[in-house]
């Protein structure tokens, strides 16, 4: 048994309640702090190839989906058949994004930052971003929330990393188990990677199930300032 991508969620399922409170105050988050028109070119970042409770949430809240772009490094034609609006497009993992600078208004990316095998490569991906679109929104999963996102088991992701990656490597999540593919960040954590290498203001928020600092997801945005 080898679980990947979104099965943890797929199959044990978290709480159809808890998945919607998510994606909900994930997306009305983006609203709150982005003016949206049907001119607005959008890229997400990331999209995933399964329809879970919690997958491709901005591409299903987003009303003028014929103006998003859907960039993955997976095969993800299956996507169309639930949004045939959207543009799709192939990307090459970790290598420059076929696209001019500023291609787009805003750039959307969920649950993507966390699979970057290491720091480096996460932040020459964040400047692909930064560099192809005016503005970021940008969530992850907080390591502080009480379930573990990707295998949906509770707080045994407080224990120490080595022990948590042993543990779940022998029950069935290998993919998971390796750092390379999956890696945990706090507010703070974040905060202090593109800080140290971004001149940026970024703005650092929890969203989704709001717990404090024990919510689920955290929210990290740019918005271009004019000169």
């Amino acid at each position: 048994m080898n679980k990947n991508y979104h099965e943890g969620l797929a199959e044990y399922k978290i709480s159809s309640f808890i998945l919607k409170k998510i994606r909900g105050q994930m997306y009305k988050c983006f609203i709150d702090n982005f003016k949206i028109d049907k001119t607005l070119k959008i890229v997400d970042y990331g999209s995933s190839v399964q329809e879970t409770e919690d997958s491709n949430f901005f591409i299903k809240c987003y009303p003028y989906k014929q103006n998003i772009t859907s960039i993955s490094i997976f095969d993800n034609k299956s996507i169309l058949n639930y949004f045939p609006e959207i543009t799709l497009k192939t990307i090459k993992k970790d290598e420059k994004l076929e696209f001019e600078d500023n291609s787009f208004d805003i750039l959307i990316s969920n649950a993507v930052l966390e699979h970057f095998s290491s720091e480096e490569i996460l932040i020459n991906n964040v400047k692909e971003m930064l560099r192809i679109s005016k503005n970021l929104f940008i969530t992850i999963p907080n390591c502080y929330f009480p379930i573990e996102h990707h295998t949906s088991i509770p707080l045994m992701h407080y224990l120490p990393k080595r022990i948590f990656r042993f543990i779940i490597d022998k029950i069935g999540f290998k993919f998971y188990s390796k750092k390379e593919n999956l890696n945990f960040y706090s507010k703070k954590s974040i905060q202090k990677i593109l800080s140290k290498n971004f001149k940026e203001d970024f703005t650092y928020m929890y969203t989704g199930f709001k717990l404090g600092i024990f919510s689920s997801n955290l929210a990290i945005f740019k918005k271009y300032k004019k000169k």
